[in-house]
């Protein structure tokens, strides 16, 4: 008696899994049809509506629910290390590419005070110009001794 009733159950159950699977395709296909630009995308909007589907049938037993949530929030996890690492990836980019503008500048800014004795170091500044900036320093540094 109780194995012709587990039998039963079991049948039913793959019956309704059944079902509700088509039903997930049909209503899947409509929404994708039907208003894709005034719907909020996203995957939380898809989250919510399944856990609304998953609600509303509440056939399924709470260990398939388990399973799904379990499921969903792996894919999720993975979602999520995956954009860390992208977001990891494009700061240190970025900070690459700010440190050598730094660099740059830095070198462009100090470039007479190391290479003076090699006769001036001003690789893109003309002599004049260099020996204006050197007066101006040896000024400064005249009012700093008074």
């Amino acid at each position: 008696m109780k194995m012709r009733l587990m039998m039963r159950s079991w049948r039913r159950r793959r019956r309704i899994r059944r079902t509700m699977v088509m039903m997930m395709s049909m209503r899947m296909r409509r929404r994708v049809t039907r208003r894709r630009t005034t719907m909020m995308r996203g995957s939380r909007k898809k989250r919510r509506m399944m856990m609304m589907m998953m609600m509303m049938m509440m056939i399924m037993s709470k260990r398939t629910m388990m399973l799904m949530r379990r499921r969903m929030t792996r894919r999720r996890r993975t979602m999520m290390l995956m954009m860390r690492r992208r977001k990891k990836r494009r700061r240190m980019v970025m900070m690459r590419r700010r440190t050598m503008m730094m660099m740059m500048r830095r070198r462009r800014r100090t470039g007479g005070e190391e290479e003076e004795q090699e006769g001036g170091g001003f690789g893109h500044v003309s002599i004049k110009h260099a020996t204006k900036i050197n007066q101006r320093a040896a000024n400064l540094n005249e009012s700093k001794m008074l």
